[in-house]
């Protein structure tokens, strides 16, 4: 089954190849849990990885995994 040689490659660390994978199988079989959970898993560890050294793989993984990016809060400077 899709699903478990998702989570395989995924637990393997083979992280981008799943997030791929995955990809391909939601566009071939449709969104099922089988494929969306592996999906998310490989994208949240992707978009760990990117998220303080490349903003744009931040953004397109996100975007491809159906993920929102909640805006950031912004730093207020206390000043004494």
């Amino acid at each position: 089954e899709i699903g478990k040689a998702l989570n395989r490659m995924v637990d393997a660390g083979d992280i981008e190849l799943a997030f791929k994978m995955a990809l391909a199988a939601r566009q071939r079989f449709g969104s099922n849990a089988h494929i969306d959970a592996p999906l998310s898993r490989a994208a949240d560890q992707l978009r760990v990885a990117a998220q303080f050294f490349d903003p744009f793989k931040l953004t397109a993984y996100s975007e491809m995994s159906r993920r929102e990016l909640a805006p950031m809060t912004p730093v207020v400077e206390h000043r004494h």
